[in-house]
């Protein structure tokens, strides 16, 4: 492994393409279909599959096996803690979770360089730190990195957003790939393309900016796969933070705008069927998003769909003066007295649901009442033809009453299940827009309530942050062929997700979770 990473930085020889799309699908179809035995035996029936495998050429199936080998050791140090193998250079003589390379040489050698480097921030130094020592795991390595690491000549404007502007550059210095033992140092990878995220106004020493780097890394640091967090530079011109970020494809709002009526049904239930597994762990862990839409939903390279943006992210009851967002996606509760929880994540599901489903915003962006039509139990008609169950799933997700909603694992068991069918189904169906559908798909941005701005203007309302019973409501009826009550919708989740959860009870919200190759688009 180490080795082959010199090869390829020595080797001036193009490297081969790789259909990382098919590679990550046969590793997620391994680890699915693998027997909840022991942890060696679930590997290796994973590598005997990927031996198998028609579908991947040799040096496919050479990559799948090193992800695989990397999902084990990741796994076993973070979560499961099963076996221990001996330092692998000899030289610290400790048993350790990790079988590539010794964490605790890696876990030294990190520890050792604390001195050469340091941020300006005891805050962000800290964070880095901790994360360092609580994974010293290749490919999740969360880094102090050089402003000069940075190649400035091909940085790129890419969007500006509510509270950030990113761009995208070239990373000269590369990811860390793995640890060579022998010579006790870090490989690299080929330098490659990473985005730039900046929050606006050059003030980005605020609560905001912090918390989401706190975030970013405490999330990189027990393995989640939501989007990968390289580290933190600092331009030392404006003097600002800039979180630097795994490079992705697109965001879910230009996926869907792109791949206009191509999209089948299983490409949709594995978009939610990764989102849910996701929002299961940070719901497991007590975090909740509250700020999930379209644009923070990111596709990688090997298809796989991640959560990102985690700067209004916090512990589940926490209280807020403010709300952030983007209204077509903000659960009433929210909206009403600004109270954010797991099941206000699922209303949010909901809405995503709905825009991949119907190709449209949930709502007309032109709506000048629409806090108020949300608080009054309005929600957007759902197109026909859709499968019974995913309207079903949809209409749950959008009731009223929170406690009413499933939770993320409820969803992340259907979502399953309806991937794993539609996977076995040799003429893929697609998922058909409704006529209406165009593809000026709304493009609007995260911001602060109530005082809202949008690029579309979706909202200029304002209203106390009291229990609705409280408000006098006068507004004028919505458009009675654009939304219905939320009242004539679903109701009841009692019985509906146990079918999904019996039909996979081998198959829990892994803690094995999926281990995507990590890989840097080569520059241009």
């Amino acid at each position: 492994m180490g080795n082959e990473c010199t090869k390829i930085r020595k080797s001036e020889k193009k490297p081969k393409m790789l259909r990382w799309n098919l590679i990550n699908e046969e590793c997620d179809i391994a680890q699915l279909n693998a027997p909840e035995t022991t942890f060696n035996e679930q590997y290796d029936y994973m590598l005997n599959r990927i031996k198998e495998s028609n579908r991947l050429n040799n040096d496919e199936k050479k990559a799948a096996e090193e992800n695989i080998a990397f999902m084990r050791d990741r796994e076993n140090l973070i979560r499961l803690k099963e076996i221990k193998y001996p330092c692998k250079s000899g030289k610290c003589k400790k048993l350790g979770y990790t079988k590539l390379f010794c964490e605790h040489c890696v876990r030294k050698f990190l520890v050792d360089n604390f001195p050469n480097w340091t941020s300006g921030s005891k805050i962000i130094d800290d964070a880095i730190q901790d994360a360092q020592i609580n994974l010293p795991f290749p490919r999740y390595i969360v880094e102090w990195i050089p402003y000069d690491d940075l190649d400035h000549e091909k940085t790129k404007y890419k969007a500006k957003g509510g509270f950030a502007t990113i761009y995208t550059t070239i990373w000269k210095k590369g990811v860390i790939m793995s640890f060579n033992s022998k010579k006790q140092e870090f490989e690299r990878g080929e330098p490659g393309i990473v985005i730039l995220k900046n929050l606006s106004n050059g003030k980005n020493t605020d609560e905001r900016f912090l918390k989401e780097i706190g975030t970013h890394i405490s999330l990189t640091s027990k393995g989640y796969t939501v989007a990968t967090c390289y580290g933190i530079t600092r331009n030392p011109v404006t003097g600002d933070y800039i979180l630097v970020l795994a490079n992705y494809e697109q965001d879910l709002r230009s996926y869907i705008k792109n791949s206009y009526n191509k999209i089948t049904w299983k490409e949709t239930y594995q978009i939610f069927y990764n989102i849910s597994e996701d929002l299961y762990n940070m719901h497991r862990d007590g975090l909740v998003h509250c700020d999930l839409h379209c644009g923070n939903i990111l596709k990688s390279k090997g298809n796989l769909f991640q959560i990102s943006d985690f700067g209004v992210s916090g512990p589940v009851g926490k209280e807020r003066t403010v709300v952030y967002g983007m209204p077509p996606f903000i659960a009433p509760e929210v909206l009403e007295n600004r109270n954010y929880t797991t099941k206000s994540d699922i209303y949010s599901i909901g809405m995503l649901m709905y825009y991949v489903a119907a190709g449209q915003n949930p709502f007309e962006c032109n709506n000048q009442t629409l806090n108020l039509d949300i608080l009054n139990g309005h929600r957007p008609l759902i197109p026909s033809g859709l499968p019974q169950n995913f309207q079903h799933v949809i209409e749950l997700c959008w009731n009223q009453n929170p406690d009413k909603r499933p939770s993320a694992e409820d969803l992340y068991y259907f979502f399953l299940s309806e991937y794993e069918a539609e996977s076995k189904n040799p003429t893929p169906k697609n998922v058909t827009f409704p006529n209406k559908v165009t593809t000026n798909i709304y493009e609007g941005e995260s911001t602060l309530h109530p005082t809202m701005s949008h690029k579309a203007s979706l909202v200029t309302d304002s209203y106390p942050s009291q229990s609705k019973d409280n408000v006098t409501i006068s507004v004028e009826s919505p458009n009675p062929d654009a939304t219905k009550k939320v009242d004539s919708l679903a109701d009841d989740n009692s019985d509906f997700f146990e079918q999904f959860r019996q039909n996979n009870q081998n198959k829990k919200p892994r803690l094995i979770k999926k281990g995507h190759l990590v890989k840097l688009s080569q520059p241009n």
